[in-house]
């Protein structure tokens, strides 16, 4: 491109990605080629070039004609005269889709449950920490341990007991608010942390899970006894230990 962003040439594989023959793309801005989104994207990265900036790395998601969405990984740099003034900008993208679905689901993989789609213990340890400040304060803590698992598995097999592992999570995800962590912490426990929660809006959630527990129960699972124990606790000063409130929650389950 000039220093006024007009293309003066592209290979063929940015014909395919703009979906036009090279011949109608010299002479043109990205306003006239792409979205007005990803038209006001590019000419931020350019301006940027322009001002002086060696050169910027970084990814950003775009459309091809046929839909197929995908990630591009781009190097932007200045081109400069003899005398070293920038005379316009040279641009190489490359396709990093697949790398970076690889990533997301490790990611994911790392932070979630793989049986109930939920978060894990690690991701729940790690935003424990990060809630335990004062701006998040009432800072509320969940506790529920599965009845009869054992019983349900020995009686029933480890895919009822699985059924019921999942029915529980999707309980837990209803009843907790928008911005509540919920979490299997281990093979029967979860948890939920509830950042500006206090002990009315904990005993709501805890009696909306029961309720469903109990319609879950009657519609489906009548011939085991589906039930959770619950106990919650609340952190109310700054001064209060995150770990004791937990503690507390654990022995007030029933």
């Amino acid at each position: 491109k000039d220093t006024n962003s007009v293309y003066l040439g592209c290979n063929m594989a940015f014909e395919l990605f703009v979906g036009k023959p090279q011949q109608d793309i010299i002479g043109h801005t990205d306003r006239d080629l792409f979205s007005a989104a990803e038209a006001e994207l590019f000419s931020k990265m350019d301006q940027k070039m322009l001002s002086g900036v060696t050169f910027r790395r970084n990814e950003e998601r775009v459309t091809y004609p046929d839909g197929r969405e995908v990630i591009f990984e781009t190097l932007k740099t200045p081109y400069h005269d003899r005398d070293g003034n920038i005379i316009g900008l040279i641009g190489v993208s490359r396709d990093i889709t697949e790398r970076k679905h690889r990533e997301e689901n490790i990611q994911y993989i790392s932070y979630h449950d793989t049986l109930t789609g939920i978060f894990n213990r690690t991701y729940f340890d790690e935003t424990r920490i990060a809630f335990d400040q004062p701006d998040q304060l009432p800072l509320s803590v969940i506790i529920g341990d599965v009845n009869g698992m054992k019983l349900i598995n020995d009686a029933f097999g480890p895919m009822k007991g699985d059924k019921l592992l999942q029915e529980i999570a999707n309980i837990l995800n209803q009843s907790a608010r928008e911005g509540d962590i919920v979490a299997r912490i281990g093979g029967d426990e979860f948890s939920i942390l509830m950042p500006h929660a206090d002990g009315q809006a904990v005993k709501t959630v805890t009696d909306r899970i029961r309720a469903l527990c109990k319609e879950k129960r009657l519609e489906e699972f009548h011939e085991i006894y589906f039930d959770i124990a619950l106990g919650y606790a609340t952190k109310s000063e700054p001064s209060d230990s995150l770990d004791k409130v937990m503690i507390l929650a654990e022995e007030m389950m029933y």
